[in-house]
């Protein structure tokens, strides 16, 4: 079974390049990521992004649920473009997907000028799947993904070394980080020397 994510205007024939068609010709059955089943307790609480958006937090439910899944449950997601939320999100659900270990099969829709490619990589990951030996294919246990440690008090005696960028921006992180007890460091543009500390 495929969980296939996208866009509401993936779902046109034309822009998503008859990818449903494609999987069920393989005999794969597939749902699209709102109809994952959620018990209302869905928790983001392991995400190293910013849950603000519907459409990204609907992928990263889609991508936990497989990732919880037996291994003949897998994601395939569409994308067109690719910037702004999308990239943040492929990027997360990757890490979702490999945390459970699985892989993320991406898709990008506005890529595609022959649908050789797609049906390749759609007939990959099927074939992948039926070959393995139906007896020794086991649960995978999902692995506690690694997160960034959070900010805290005891770490504002550490320094912030940040890289120049531009003349006045070493002057607005010293104002910006002065009054909460935080030293700041930018390097210098021509020598790549520490300035002084604040």
């Amino acid at each position: 079974m495929v969980v296939l994510c996208g866009r509401p205007y993936h779902i046109d024939p034309l822009i998503n390049q008859k990818i449903p068609q494609l999987l069920t010709g393989f005999g794969v059955d597939f749902i699209t990521e709102d109809a994952v089943p959620d018990n209302g307790t869905s928790r983001f609480d392991g995400l190293q992004v910013l849950t603000q958006w519907a459409y990204p937090n609907r992928l990263y439910h889609a991508a936990s649920w497989v990732a919880g899944q037996p291994n003949h449950v897998q994601l395939v997601q569409l994308n067109s473009f690719g910037c702004g939320p999308d990239a943040v999100a492929l990027e997360e659900n990757r890490q979702i997907l490999e945390a459970g270990g699985k892989n993320l099969t991406l898709v990008k829709v506005d890529d595609i000028s022959s649908t050789g490619s797609v049906r390749l990589r759609i007939r990959s990951m099927v074939e992948s799947l039926i070959r393995q030996d139906r007896e020794k294919r086991q649960e995978r246990r999902q692995e506690k993904r690694k997160t960034t440690p959070h900010f805290e008090k005891r770490d504002r005696k550490r320094q912030i070394i940040a890289p120049f960028l531009q003349t006045i921006i070493p002057d607005t992180c010293r104002r910006c980080f002065r009054p909460r007890d935080m030293r700041s460091r930018s390097f210098l543009r021509r020598t790549g020397c520490p300035s002084k500390p604040v």
